[in-house]
């Protein structure tokens, strides 16, 4: 979640929260003076009006805060999770019509991430459990994303790592030769197929050969003994293509680690083109049940992100995931009266404004 800090001149600052433990030297720190926050390195204090200095007040020791020049303010670590996202710039190569970042987003200069990006690698503990590599596209500043993905192996080995990509990078055999001299070990990269045929995947991604470049990528992925997890994200546009998309991928990568089948977040592109790609997720489940049924018979692991457990089939629910960022995920005011609340992953704050998603409250003595 963003919150705006009114009035902020102290430039951009990423830090670590301390209080009552020692500082990170060599990195800017936010410390508590009595009631106030201030920076390490300057001494200067953060002005919080109440109700920001209520949330900071609810931050952990060790959680990471970014402040951008404009006074934007985040938390982009959680200490008590030990699960970190690496952001490597929001540009892709590709232009998804469902995807929840806007055109402002995927064209914006990102030619500093790197600094930044370096700062958070080493401002982290050892003892993180996963991370994830994302964009954007985050193979698009090559030399970059391998400096990051060697500093990650160096500084974390014993985490769990994800690379999430469009897969196209991987159809050149010398970037995947130069990615396998650095990749950590432990890890997963997530690659989505939105059609079992060019015609539908090139029309989601709005990138003529891109179907060919992610079909190439996965099979080289998969012939170096990487693991892939295979992500389809149901629309309208491909939502009666899904079986024939699980049939292809059980007969073309049987050796796949998984399949994850991704309801919509509605938001950037996916707000602009509603009317083109939004289903609500029981009707994402529903599509997606007869491929769902065929990779699992095929013995491939499928999980579902982003579907509230009561547009689910209760037959389904345990491979039903947790998957919305903390700081997104909403609940209507009836999900109060749910029995299994505290196990269901919510909605995504952006598709609850936008698409008002039909849910029911579930009584689990109830058929």
């Amino acid at each position: 979640m963003m919150h705006f800090l009114k009035g902020y001149r102290l430039g951009y600052r990423q830090a670590v929260l301390k209080r009552n433990t020692p500082l990170l030297e060599g990195h800017e720190n936010i410390v508590m003076d009595g009631d106030l926050y201030r920076f390490s390195t300057d001494g200067k204090i953060l002005d919080l009006p109440p109700q920001l200095l209520e949330w900071f007040d609810t931050l952990h020791d060790g959680d990471i805060i970014s402040i951008n020049e404009h006074g934007l303010c985040s938390r982009i670590y959680d200490n008590t999770e030990k699960d970190v996202t690496i952001f490597l710039g929001g540009n892709c190569n590709s232009n998804c019509v469902m995807c929840p970042s806007s055109d402002y987003e995927r064209q914006m200069d990102y030619s500093g991430i790197g600094q930044t990006t370096g700062e958070l690698i080493e401002m982290l503990p050892e003892d993180i459990h996963h991370y994830a590599v994302t964009g954007g596209e985050p193979t698009l500043q090559f030399e970059l994303f391998l400096r990051t993905m060697a500093r990650l192996a160096q500084r974390f080995p014993k985490a769990e790592a994800q690379l999430l990509t469009n897969g196209r990078s991987f159809s050149s055999g010398k970037f995947l030769d130069q990615f396998l001299a650095v990749y950590p070990p432990r890890f997963l990269v997530g690659v989505p197929l939105h059609g079992s045929e060019a015609s539908i995947h090139d029309a989601v991604t709005r990138a003529e050969g891109s179907y060919d470049q992610t079909i190439r990528g996965i099979r080289n992925l998969c012939a170096r003994n990487v693991s892939v997890e295979i992500r389809i994200v149901v629309s309208k546009m491909n939502q009666d293509d899904l079986l024939k998309i699980a049939e292809f991928l059980t007969m073309r990568f049987p050796e796949l680690t998984q399949v994850t089948f991704i309801s919509l977040e509605v938001r950037g592109n996916c707000v602009k083109n509603r009317e083109l790609v939004y289903i609500d997720p029981e009707s994402s489940f529903q599509h997606s049940r007869s491929a769902i049924n065929h990779l699992l018979r095929n013995g491939i692991r499928v999980e579902l992100y982003n579907f509230p457990l009561c547009c689910v089939d209760r037959g389904y629910w345990m491979i039903c995931r947790r998957s919305i960022s903390s700081y997104k995920v909403r609940y209507e005011k009836e999900c109060g009266t749910c029995d299994v609340h505290d196990k269901c992953g919510g909605i995504f704050e952006s598709t609850i404004k936008t698409a008002k998603p039909l849910v029911h409250p579930v009584h689990l003595g109830e058929r």
